[in-house]
């Protein structure tokens, strides 16, 4: 080594320690120009490019290092890492291999190719090399981090959670660790682990918007909305210029009845992103909620506009129209839905229904089978198939619609009291009152069940029996007119004149329209010869309905009776 290739080295050595890089590269290149296949010359010039961000020079420097020197580990490590700044993945994977065959012992070597081949999507090998680095270097809170993330990309994301969970044990400050280990979480559903894991991401970066929006996504899912409010109001302030967080924000607040409020921050985030379809979808909940039907209506054109293929949006379009009454037009969102989304099933459902309720059974009935054909094991969509036939009067083919319903899905109330509404209209009724029972067992609030019961054990004779069901309904819907009509009619036929009496009059004070129960109470006061009252009763009933030809022609015979 000559003296003067010497001075070079120590200049540069000096230079380096003070952080003079340019300084440090000029001597540097004295020195090669001296001794150009010099192995620490060449090394040191790819350290101070490297940290010149020079990549490039970088990757020619350290060539030439282990050009002059095969067995140099850590020049062959530097010179993937600078291959890897410059996009030239095949090179990169080379050099790492190359220096973890040298140094297989070392953890900077073999995690520098973990990392390599998890960027290269070679995932399987990357999980096994950095498990390798952490087996030599216990503490390395990156090779945990590292690990973490190429055990996502296999979607293991459980064991991906306790690498994350392990990485920000080992070094707390690590942020982005921290924020992976919550989506981790958030995909596991442990919806309370990832709040707690957003909240220590944001402590240490409070000015990143995406961790706030994603803290409120978790809270939004865990219905805490005043907090999902706060966390979405945040990140709205973080990103000005973005509407997304400030169109969660609204969504929050609709769910919260804040309409006003939701409406205001949906629209801000449209003066933001005028093309953020979901802001547009939110608004038009908001009308849907609010009953504006034109304005939902309004909003889903304008959304369509923007994404004509989305399949969702035409659906929705229909239900906007079909609640305005317009079901040709609604017909025709829901056909254009099902065009877009064929292997969707509810799609056939939806214009199944819009043909059903123009009257239209038997093509309903073939959008029913089609939506089977994608979805056979679809329990709504056999009751629903179900419905359409029996509105045909299909009695046979809809019993069997029903029972495939209850058979996919045995706690199906909604099937059972289907099904046991049709074997009471065909005369079945000792299977009427089990399929009753078994709609009442799996759900016993379902007031329709006991309803149904009801009707189909006064139709048995079963008075005393048909009471309890009625009375069971009233329970849950002290209002419900038809239990009560159901009720008066077991008491009076067990001879419960009283008990009849009082539920009339308790009925017309509830509802004091309600001709039909006017009129029955007419009925049963002249029963017991009580003819002026009855006479009252009657008068109210024609006054209510004056097309009611019984009860004029009842009123006429009491008043005879009562010497009128």
């Amino acid at each position: 080594m000559t003296t003067q290739f010497a001075f070079c080295l120590d200049s540069a050595e000096r230079s380096l320690r003070e952080g003079r890089y340019a300084d440090a590269e000029h001597a540097l290149t004295a020195a090669l120009a001296l001794e150009p296949r010099s192995v620490k010359a060449n090394f040191k010039l790819g350290l101070v490019l490297e940290r010149q961000r020079k990549w490039a020079g970088a990757e020619v420097a350290f060539r030439a290092a282990v050009r002059g020197k095969r067995d140099h580990a850590t020049a062959w490590l530097r010179l993937a890492a600078a291959c890897r700044r410059l996009g030239k993945a095949r090179e990169e994977e080379t050099a790492s291999r190359e220096a973890a065959r040298l140094a297989p012992r070392s953890a900077e070597a073999r995690h520098g190719l973990a990392v390599t081949l998890a960027r290269l999507g070679q995932t399987d090998e990357a999980v096994r090399e950095f498990g390798e680095t952490i087996r030599l270097a216990p503490s390395n809170a990156i090779a945990h981090h590292g690990l973490g993330l190429a055990l996502v990309a296999q979607g293991h994301d459980a064991d991906a959670a306790a690498a994350f969970a392990e990485a920000v044990r080992l070094d707390p400050r690590a942020h982005r660790a921290h924020a992976q280990h919550a989506e981790a979480l958030r995909r596991l559903r442990r919806w309370g682990d990832a709040v707690v894991a957003y909240r220590e991401a944001a402590a240490l970066r409070p000015d990143e918007p995406v961790l706030h929006g994603r803290l409120g996504l978790v809270l939004e899912r865990l219905r805490r909305y005043r907090e999902a409010v706060a966390a979405y109001s945040r990140a709205a302030r973080l990103a000005p210029g973005s509407g997304r967080w400030r169109a969660r924000l609204g969504r929050v607040l609709e769910r919260q009845g804040r309409f006003a409020d939701a409406e205001a921050a949906l629209l801000e985030a449209l003066r933001q992103e005028p093309d953020l379809v979901d802001a547009y979808v939110g608004l038009a909940t908001i009308y849907r909620r609010q009953a504006k039907w034109a304005e939902e209506v309004r909003v889903y054109e304008r959304a369509i506009r923007l994404k004509p293929d989305d399949a969702h949006l035409h659906a929705d379009l229909g239900l906007a129209l079909e609640a305005q009454g317009l079901l040709g037009a609604a017909e025709g969102e829901f056909r254009r839905a099902v065009a877009l989304a064929p292997d969707n099933a509810d799609l056939y459902v939806e214009l199944g229904i819009a043909m059903g309720r123009q009257g239209r059974h038997a093509e309903a009935e073939a959008a029913y089978r089609q939506a089977l054909e994608v979805k056979p094991d679809g329990a709504p969509l056999h009751r629903g198939l179900g419905m359409t036939l029996y509105s045909q009067g299909k009695h046979a083919a809809a019993e069997a619609a029903f029972r495939g319903a209850v058979a996919l899905k045995p706690g199906y109330a909604r099937a059972w009291g289907d099904l046991g509404e049709l074997l009471t209209e065909t005369g079945r009724h000792d299977e009427a009152v089990e399929a009753f029972r078994e709609a009442i067992r799996v759900k016993p609030q379902r007031i329709a069940s006991h309803r149904g019961l009801g009707a189909v054990l006064l139709a048995l004779g079963y008075h005393a029996l048909a009471e309890a069901a009625y009375r069971d309904a009233l329970g849950l819907r002290p209002d419900d007119a038809q239990s009560h009509f159901g009720l008066w009619t077991a008491f009076e036929q067990q001879g419960k004149l009283v008990e009849a009496e009082a539920a009339y009059r308790a009925a017309i004070e509830m509802s004091p329209d309600l001709a039909e129960a006017h009129a029955r109470l007419g009925n049963l006061l002249a029963r017991q010869g009580r003819w002026r009252e009855a006479e009252a009763a009657y008068r109210e009933a024609v006054m209510l309905d004056p097309g009611d030809a019984r009860s004029r022609i009842a009123l006429s015979a009491v008043r005879r009776r009562a010497g009128r």
